[in-house]
């Protein structure tokens, strides 16, 4: 059922499949709900699954003075999840890429309210990668970002993040750039660079205390060879050293689409699903 819901002057698309165990699962930079489109038909027959686009993603709207900032989009997700599960259900949140903190922060004000806090391939800290210094330092340059930041640019730089070279992960890879439609060049550029440098100022600081303070169910799944997010995910292992993890081989930065039936196995492990 694919539906949509109001958040002060934003219009969020959504899609619900299944019954079952409530999952949400939240996308990162630069992609939408269709990032998790194998997960929802393989965990759909056990699982509730919630997907949707944050704003200027896919379908969903984004507004003038939308505030490029990881609390807000908290907010949004807390809102949306009130809006689409019942009180006395809980769930399982599943975050990627910049999908991580608002997961976390979410999680921290709602501990009764859920049951596992996955994360795979996400930012947890402040610190910058090589790649992180690199796009940050080129994107805004008027010359690439018109390059980069169109679909055909995004197409490439979801490829060159991708270990898996198949015909098959390029469609899916256009499918998903595809679906935006409400996306503008300045958009897609501040949803990476406005986002990150407001996250290091604020939410990052102390994101990874409030992940290691979560009394609920927390798993960290993994590619090591992930040139964006791995050394915080690293970091992250390092500092939780009781929390599952489970390694992802010959996968990059998009596990969901380099290694779907890997991953759909990880996440039927720790949801429980029959």
């Amino acid at each position: 059922m694919e539906g949509s819901f109001q958040f002060e002057d934003l219009e969020i698309a959504y899609q619900l499949e299944g019954n079952g165990k409530p999952v949400v699962f939240l996308h990162g930079w630069p992609t939408n709900r269709l990032l998790w489109e194998k997960q929802s038909v393989f965990l759909k027959s056990d699982c509730k699954v919630l997907t949707f686009d944050w704003p200027g993603y896919g379908q969903s709207s984004v507004s003038e003075n939308y505030p490029y900032t990881f609390t807000y989009k908290k907010e949004i997700l807390s809102a949306l999840l009130d809006h689409v599960f019942t009180t006395n259900e809980k769930i399982s949140i599943i975050g990627h890429d910049m999908g991580g903190p608002p997961a976390v922060l979410h999680a921290f004000e709602n501990q009764e309210s859920i049951d596992q806090l996955i994360l795979l391939n996400t930012v947890a800290y402040t610190l910058s990668t090589v790649m992180d210094k690199l796009s940050h330092f080129a994107f805004p340059k008027p010359g690439i970002k018109n390059l980069l930041m169109n679909s055909s640019g995004l197409k490439t730089v979801m490829r060159s993040l991708s270990r898996n070279f198949s015909l098959k992960n390029w469609k899916q890879i256009s499918s998903i750039i595809d679906h935006h439609e409400n996306s503008s060049i300045e958009n897609r550029l501040n949803g990476i660079v406005q986002m990150m440098n407001n996250g290091r100022k604020n939410e990052l600081t102390d994101l990874a205390e409030k992940f290691n303070s979560l009394a609920c169910n927390k798993h960290l799944i993994v590619a090591k060879k992930d040139q964006l997010c791995y050394a915080h995910m690293k970091k992250l292992m390092f500092e939780n050293t009781k929390v599952p993890v489970h390694h992802i081989e010959k996968s990059g930065h998009f596990i969901s689409i380099d290694q779907p039936e890997q991953l759909n196995r990880v996440l039927k492990m720790i949801l429980k699903t029959a």
